[in-house]
């Protein structure tokens, strides 16, 4: 009976271990030895569709700017690389030569952004820096049907709300896709229902109201105490960065952080 459960828990990772995995895990370990980690990428039309959208979107780029480095200590310590290097260039630019298109999908589920990149400036940026391929992250924002509570729980809106989002893909030289996040992460509401200017002013239409850019700045920046030591790290990346090693460590048991 041990060795029954032990062959079922086998069978069980076998088919759990690799999401996100676009080839085989295997090939992908083999052709993939040096991962190039590009700068993150913030999509220039965020906050097209709130208020202050400049500074929304200056405050997305300013947070993220100098944060990728971190993604490379977090893969070069999973040892599951020959050499993980860090692609310097301003990701603005980055953004504009590599993406080659953008729609929506999502057809029956939550929809998302889908991103299509032009295979030449891949192969290029890929040759240059000396890479077999390369990790990309972009944040943008979306707008998706949500059901938002009163903080007492007793109240609820049911509405299109939008909120920041992340992608995140390794597409080598060619454009082909190898891998990505299993599903597109909620970075953060960029908007909420204010259940109390209803409630105070007896009425009962209630406001969407959008975040500012101060609280904005504050939500991307916040860190973590651990009694008297402090992680200067946001938590927000940190929590991206970890989810992005956790799926792409080396192994079949990887995943389970094994």
């Amino acid at each position: 009976m041990r060795w029954l459960w032990i062959g079922l828990l086998f069978f069980f990772v076998l088919g759990c271990a690799a999401p996100g995995y676009r080839v085989d895990p295997k090939q992908y370990r083999s052709s993939v030895r040096t991962l190039g980690v590009l700068p993150i990428l913030v999509d220039p039309s965020l906050g097209s569709d709130l208020p202050r959208t400049a500074e929304l979107r200056s405050v997305v780029v300013d947070q993220s700017r100098n944060r990728a480095g971190r993604m490379v200590e977090m893969l070069r310590a999973g040892k599951g690389y020959f050499d993980v290097r860090l692609v310097s260039a301003e990701p603005e630019g980055l953004f504009s030569a590599l993406v080659s298109s953008v729609s929506r999908q999502g057809e029956g589920a939550p929809p998302s952004k889908h991103y299509g990149f032009d295979a030449g400036a891949l192969r290029k940026l890929a040759d240059d820096e000396a890479v077999d391929a390369l990790l990309v992250m972009i944040f943008y924002d979306q707008s998706r049907p949500e059901k938002k509570w009163s903080r007492g729980g007793f109240d609820y809106l049911e509405s299109e709300f939008i909120s920041l989002f992340v992608s995140a893909q390794v597409l080598a030289p060619s454009g082909e896709l190898l891998w990505e996040l299993p599903s597109d992460d909620l970075v953060l509401a960029l908007q909420y229902a204010d259940f109390d200017h209803a409630h105070f002013n007896r009425q009962d239409e209630v406001r969407t109201i959008s975040i500012s850019a101060e609280g904005l700045a504050r939500s991307l920046s916040r860190t973590a105490s651990q009694g008297a030591e402090k992680e200067e790290f946001p938590l927000i990346y940190q929590g991206l960065f970890r989810r992005v090693q956790q799926s792409l460590s080396p192994g079949l048991l990887g995943s389970f952080g094994f």
